[in-house]
């Protein structure tokens, strides 16, 4: 989260950052989540394992093409404080982008 910023319901339930900055990392995630052919609380699941094997303000992405991940990951992150960053909708599948809170 941006220093200086207060965090919003809004940020939990929409991420935040832009569409054209969760793009750009794309490629640099310090780790990738595949979910796709998986359903809640899967998806979740997998996603609280992948946290819980990088370093406070690392970014994971989770690739899924079951759609309740874009309510249940924002849920999931302000349950446990890391930083819902967004999602990317490929069409086929989603792309979502997790922040390790610090400290965690």
């Amino acid at each position: 989260m941006t220093a200086g910023r207060k965090t919003t319901l809004g940020d939990y339930v929409h991420g935040t950052l832009a569409p054209a900055n969760l793009r750009s990392l794309v490629a640099s995630c310090a780790l990738e989540v595949e979910a796709r052919g998986t359903f809640c609380p899967e998806p979740v699941i997998r996603t609280q394992k992948a946290v819980a094997e990088i370093l406070p303000g690392e970014i994971i992405m989770i690739v899924a093409d079951d759609a309740g991940i874009e309510v249940d990951l924002p849920a999931w992150c302000m349950s446990n404080r890391h930083e819902y960053l967004g999602v990317l909708d490929e069409g086929k599948f989603l792309r979502a982008f997790v922040r390790k809170r610090g400290g965690a």
